[in-house]
């Protein structure tokens, strides 16, 4: 799948979840995987110095593979996290660096959903499922006390963002989406 891009969170996030899965990392990224207990951590055992070593690497892992599967651009929102081997920190960083539930975040996810077109050679099927994952996104965007009034107010606020001609109206467009 494709590395995180600006605009593919939502598919890249369950692709990368679905991998984490595989190579038994999730639970490091998902923060249920919790260090080792000692029973004397002055004086360890070498099975729980083994526990935590298998702890540390685990982590590291799930941290090198999260990194791998950015672009260039994307990797300063998590070089701290994934320096310290902190895989949950890399994914809640990236969650609400591409998830703010904002009206400008839907307003560009609004923008990319209304300018969706079919592609020369892109079957209907493929089309359909380009269409279905733009709204997935929206609806991930959206606050759980969003309703249909809201919809409508930032559906006017779209309309008026596409009717305006620009660029002498740029500036007021840019207003919009910060409304």
């Amino acid at each position: 799948f494709d590395d995180l891009r600006t605009d593919n969170y939502s598919t890249w996030s369950k692709n990368m979840e679905v991998l984490l899965k595989t190579r038994r990392l999730w639970l490091a990224t998902s923060g249920r995987y919790r260090e080792p207990d000692y029973v004397d951590a002055e004086n360890p055992t070498r099975a729980e110095i083994k526990d935590w070593q298998d702890w540390w690497e685990t982590l590291d892992a799930a941290a090198g593979i999260i990194y791998l599967c950015l672009e260039s651009s994307q990797k300063a929102h998590v070089e701290d996290f994934h320096s310290k081997g902190d895989p949950e920190g890399m994914w809640d960083k990236l969650k609400a660096t591409y998830q703010q539930r904002k009206p400008i975040t839907r307003f560009t996810a609004y923008d990319s959903f209304f300018s969706i077109r079919k592609e020369d050679a892109e079957s209907l099927t493929d089309l359909y499922s380009r269409v279905t994952r733009s709204m997935t996104e929206i609806r991930n965007l959206r606050p759980a006390h969003f309703g249909l009034s809201q919809l409508n107010e930032e559906l006017q606020c779209m309309a008026l963002i596409h009717a305006l001609p620009r660029p002498e109206y740029n500036n007021f467009v840019t207003l919009l989406f910060f409304l």
